[in-house]
């Protein structure tokens, strides 16, 4: 009922206008159209509208298309989501924007530029439906629209929601260029959230933009410093950059809300370079004990204790000193077995592997690494 009261509304509008010799067809037409709409026959009305729009004495009618609009809208808006036909939605625009190029009067804009606004939004919500539905081509079209009627000059919203939306569409439909552009102006434009802080950081980093992608990354810690795919980012970089007092700085943040194997293996590594090895022990001992196949855990965990061993045997008598750190051996063999098991053509790994064995006296297992190693050279 609401509805056919605003149509009626706009008829009535759109009519009050007009030069009075023309009263009396006017008021026959306009008794008739609101009959039809009353009686929710709009797509006749509509066929009316079209007949006497193409007719000399209104085919450049401003007024016309905007009712001719009002009705496209009807029709549009009382079909259901799945079938909704947006051929409707864009002879609404070219007729509202045809209308505003005849008659930009103040009075007939505001009716206009309402009519605008509507055909918008019905634009955005379709976008979403069909985003939902994963027909992204479509609903990037869609956005598109909205934000095309959304610039027009007398309009001129600004809706950087809409800015993100049409970014994931773009993103979802391999549109880079697009995706881009839309994506940096939403966050231009005030609109942060950490999924639209790593997507801009993973598109100017395949873009080969570090410092772009970096300057989003840093940003993001500020606004959102417990986000987890942010903080690790981060990390990662600093990491890279061999930046190792950031880097445990924000790894010290990151393992109170992520203590995964993969961080703690990370945040050891660090620990391991800056010579804290009791701890950067007790991290790879974590991770492992999440994670038990983590090759860089496994690793690190039997470099440190081979590296350990090698150190103490060559400050002291060598006999003596072997027999001292076999438990460190053999701890460093037990991590480097199952790395090898893992990825069996680690090179380095191997190599410790043979010098643990000749530095216990384990001849046929040094024979058997040796081999190895001389088929993989």
């Amino acid at each position: 009922m609401k509805k056919l009261l605003l149509i009626q509304l706009f008829v009535a509008s759109v009519f009050n206008a007009y030069p009075q010799q023309n009263s009396g067809k006017l008021d026959s037409l306009l008794t008739r159209l609101k009959t039809l709409a009353s009686e929710g026959q709009t797509e006749k009305a509509i066929h009316i509208i079209d007949s006497v729009s193409n007719t000399s004495a209104y085919k450049d009618d401003a007024k016309f298309k905007v009712l001719k609009s009002v009705f496209y809208l009807e029709v549009y808006e009382n079909k259901p989501p799945g079938e909704k036909d947006n051929m409707l939605l864009e002879n609404t625009y070219r007729n509202l924007y045809k209308a505003r190029i005849l008659d930009s009067t103040a009075s007939l804009e505001n009716t206009i530029k309402d009519l605008m606004i509507r055909v918008s939004s019905h634009f955005l919500y379709q976008g979403v439906y069909d985003f939902n539905k994963k027909k992204y081509n479509l609903a990037l079209k869609e956005f598109l629209k909205a934000e095309q009627i959304n610039k027009q000059p007398f309009i001129n919203l600004e809706d950087t929601m809409l800015y993100f939306s049409i970014g994931q569409a773009a993103l979802k439909a391999g549109d880079t260029a697009t995706a881009t552009k839309y994506l940096s102006l939403a966050y231009e434009k005030g609109y942060y959230s950490p999924l639209l802080t790593m997507q801009l950081y993973d598109i100017y980093k395949d873009l080969n933009k570090e410092d772009s992608a970096v300057y989003f990354l840093k940003k993001g810690y500020l606004l959102f410093p417990q986000n987890k795919n942010i903080l690790n980012a981060l990390a990662n970089y600093y990491l890279k950059t061999e930046n190792y007092t950031d880097a445990e700085n924000v790894f010290k943040q990151l393992i109170t809300i992520d203590s995964s194997s993969a961080i703690l293996s990370a945040y050891g590594s660090i620990c391991y370079m800056k010579g804290d090895t009791s701890y950067a022990e007790k991290l790879f001992k974590k991770a492992l004990a999440n994670n038990p196949d983590n090759k860089d855990a496994l690793y690190n965990l039997g470099l440190l204790y081979y590296t350990r061993a090698i150190s103490t045997i060559k400050k002291s008598p060598y006999k003596k000193t072997v027999k001292k750190v076999k438990p460190l051996l053999i701890k460093s063999e037990k991590n480097l077995t199952n790395l090898i098991k893992l990825e069996p053509d680690n090179k380095t790994a191997l190599q410790m592997l043979e010098s643990i064995y000749k530095l216990l006296g384990k001849k046929r297992k040094q024979k058997r690494i040796k081999a190895l190693l001389e088929r993989k050279a």
